[in-house]
Formats: C-alpha cells, structure tokens, sequence
C-alpha cells in the first residue's frame, strides 16, 4: 500500500531536530526537515527553517503513528483540537524547493527578492527619513545600509529592505 497523502508534523525537543529525524527514519518513517543558510555572529550555519518541527509520514498506510510520540527527540504530534496537523504534499514539497534554493545561494535575502542591490537609487518609504533618497551601499541579510546626503554631510543609514523602494531613472 502507498503511503498516505500528506505530511504529519512534529514538535520536537529543544535543538533535537536532527536527533528526532534519524530516529524517525530508523523506524521507518519518511522525513522532511527544512534546512536553511543562517549567518550569526559573521559564522554561517545550517539551521532548521522552523525551529523545533519537522514533517513526517508512514512508509504504509498500515504502519502505525503510535511509536512516533516516544521516538527519541520528539516530544509530540501537532493537533488542533483532536485533529492531527496534516501539511499536503505540494505544500510540504514548495518549503523543501524554497529551503533548498536557500541553501544553494538561490534566495540569499529579502532584498535580492525585492531587487535591492549595491549602487540602486532608493527612496525611503516609511519612518523618520521618509521621501529622502540615496544610494544602496552594502547589502546585508536583514538591513540595507544606504548613503544619504544629510545636513551637508554624507551618512550611511541602516533600514529594512521593506521601508525602502528603487526609483526607476528615466
């Protein structure tokens, strides 16, 4: 029999994802475990996309759901309400896809999705500095550092690629 459509979802115990994976595959179950690029202090690791859950399902539809609560690492099914958690395929497979590119380089930041890149003039869109342009001169995972012209004096700001927006030049 072909294993049932869908992904069920566990929570695992505090950084046991890995732990909690090979264990599940030992006993026979298909794994899922979203892994991502994540810079901290100037070190890149590969670290879980969500924290603490990872997908699984039966390799049957025989195959029980009971061992997976007292598996090593896991420390429980997500429900809602009586309900187990179920993530479909296509869904399960689109995080794998984007997890994958991520790791490959392929999606490194918000601002390569939002077009921002090094030398790009920028308006800003919201806070203090809103209606001021300049020009994009370092681009970070979470911060843009864009150079302005303020006061008279050059200054190098830092703000979220979503508050800033390219200007076309005509």
């Amino acid at each position: 029999m072909d294993a049932p459509a869908g992904w069920y979802v566990a929570y695992t115990k505090p950084k046991s994802e890995l732990l909690a994976q090979e264990n599940l595959e030992r006993q026979g179950y298909r794994v899922r475990l979203a892994m991502v690029r994540k810079v901290v202090r100037r070190r890149v690791g590969i670290e879980p996309l969500f924290p603490r859950y990872l997908f699984f399902k039966p390799d049957s539809v025989q195959q029980s759901l009971s061992p997976v609560r007292s598996t090593v690492g896991v420390s429980s099914i997500v429900r809602f309400g009586v309900e187990l958690a179920m993530l479909p395929d296509d869904r399960c497979q689109a995080i794998m896809d984007y997890a994958q590119a991520q790791q490959q380089g392929g999606i490194e930041s918000i601002a390569q999705l939002e077009g921002l890149t090094i030398g790009l003039k920028v308006l800003v869109k919201t806070g203090p500095f809103v209606g001021l342009e300049g020009l994009v001169s370092r681009v970070a995972k979470d911060r843009i550092l864009v150079l302005m012209s303020l006061l008279g004096k050059e200054q190098t700001l830092g703000f979220e690629p979503v508050d800033l927006s390219s200007i076309q030049l005509v």
